[in-house]
């Protein structure tokens, strides 16, 4: 069979995993703090060359988060907080690692320990922020936890504020980014880096994503009618050679 169909085949998978890739990035345009994903194939040619088992195939080679902040909203509400550009807040994922968010609305638990509304663990310096008796808290621009006691404001603990690359995160089973070592990173100095009573909008463009999308279906069409033609032309080819 004519190695084109393998070629068309292959390219209508990537479609494929692209078109489901970008309705994920679609259905959370409206998810706070979402960062949108990009698949990275490995091109074509490399893959002919590289081994001659690999074939005329191109496959998934790392999934790419996009890190660029989205445009960020005031609401005033002291449990909110964003992350300015540059920098992360640090929670604990359910199986213990350490994950960074750039926006989070957040709340105590029944034990007091400060949460993101997903349910993660927002870390201070010390460890898991615990907040007694229900009180009013709130965060600075440095990154301070304070709460209220009456007539009084007291610093409780600090966010565990982080910078990084977004080239060196990935995005976790969790849909939290994490260090692609895996390892915990190491506070850093943040003068200013939060910005209390502020959340941050997803970074989607839905119309890019739409007009990718319709792209990618033209595409797809495309290689179906390759693989249509390929098929056609192999048939012919074997009637011919019974005919002789």
């Amino acid at each position: 069979m004519d190695s084109s169909i393998y070629i068309a085949m292959s390219a209508a998978k990537q479609d494929l995993m692209r078109t489901a890739i970008i309705a994920q990035n679609v259905a959370n345009a409206n998810t706070i703090g979402f960062k949108s994903d990009h698949a990275e194939f490995q091109p074509l040619f490399a893959q002919m060359t590289n081994t001659l088992n690999s074939g005329a195939y191109s496959q998934l080679d790392t999934m790419q988060v996009n890190t660029q902040r989205g445009t960020y909203r005031t609401t005033g509400l002291s449990n909110d907080l964003s992350a300015r550009d540059g920098f992360w807040i640090a929670v604990s994922l359910p199986d213990g690692t350490e994950g960074y968010i750039s926006t989070a609305t957040t709340l105590t638990d029944k034990d007091g320990i400060l949460r993101t509304a997903q349910g993660n663990i927002v870390l201070g310096d010390r460890g898991r922020i615990r907040i007694q008796d229900g009180k009013p808290y709130k965060f600075t621009s440095n990154g301070n936890v304070t709460v209220r006691d009456d007539d009084n404001t007291e610093v409780i603990d600090k966010l565990k504020i982080v910078a990084i690359e977004g080239k060196d995160l990935i995005k976790g089973p969790y849909g939290v980014l994490t260090r692609k070592d895996g390892r915990a990173m190491t506070a850093t100095i943040a003068d200013g880096a939060i910005l209390p009573g502020v959340l941050e909008n997803s970074n989607v463009n839905s119309m890019v994503a739409m007009t990718e999308s319709l792209e990618i279906a033209k595409s797809y069409q495309d290689q179906i009618n390759m693989i249509m033609a390929a098929k056609a032309l192999d048939k012919n080819s074997n009637s011919l050679l019974k005919l002789n």
